[in-house]
């Protein structure tokens, strides 16, 4: 039964507007395309880790303060959670209050999401163990290099607009250490809603 849903037209809409669809069906009741949605706390933390070429798979063993600095690269579900205090990292991506039963998670989209984006430290060094990357520091030149990094972020590659215009920001740092400019361009492609955003 799963394999036929997967299937349907239904299931594989993607979140692309459609105008002639819209005026028809505003609401979407007719599910012609799929609502966008926000990946849950707990899977953009692992796929942070993962893109970063860091997450940690193994299965099993002792819970762990997933943000206790130097970060601990363990997959989410093994963090620690404390039924008293929820971690603010947690709370401000919505995640479920352990001391009651929650049927459904809220889904919020408010300033504090954005702001971790922009200066969370968990971020940022995920940032520069994905500008690290093998297949991102051996590539020939700038471009190939953000080929790279698109790849290993949204599994496709720049825009011509958007390979124009990351070229015109690595450019732009010239005042900062290699290391640091493509990082910095590492953390705006994790932080970015393409990221964060299931279409």
């Amino acid at each position: 039964m799963a394999l036929r849903i997967m299937l349907s037209d239904v299931y594989q809409q993607a979140a692309r507007e459609n105008d002639a669809s819209r005026l028809v069906d505003p609401e979407n009741h007719l599910l012609w395309r799929m609502p966008r949605r926000r990946l849950e706390v707990e899977a953009m933390r692992d796929a942070m880790l993962a893109t970063a070429g860091r997450l940690d798979t193994t299965m099993g063993g002792r819970p762990c303060d997933l943000l206790a600095e130097p970060f601990i690269p363990r997959r989410t579900i093994f963090g620690l959670v404390n039924r008293d205090v929820i971690q603010g990292f947690f709370s401000t991506f919505d995640a479920a209050d352990p001391s009651a039963c929650a049927v459904q998670r809220p889904e919020t989209t408010v300033p504090q999401q954005a702001l971790f984006a922009l200066n969370s430290s968990f971020i940022q060094e995920q940032a520069t163990h994905l500008a690290e990357r093998a297949e991102v520091t051996s590539a020939a030149n700038d471009m190939q290099r953000i080929q790279a990094l698109f790849r290993c972020a949204y599994a496709r590659l720049p825009s011509d607009e958007e390979l124009a215009e990351a070229v015109s920001y690595i450019n732009s740092q010239v005042d900062s250490p290699t290391s640091t400019r493509w990082a910095r361009l590492a953390h705006v492609l994790l932080a970015a809603n393409e990221f964060v955003f299931v279409d």
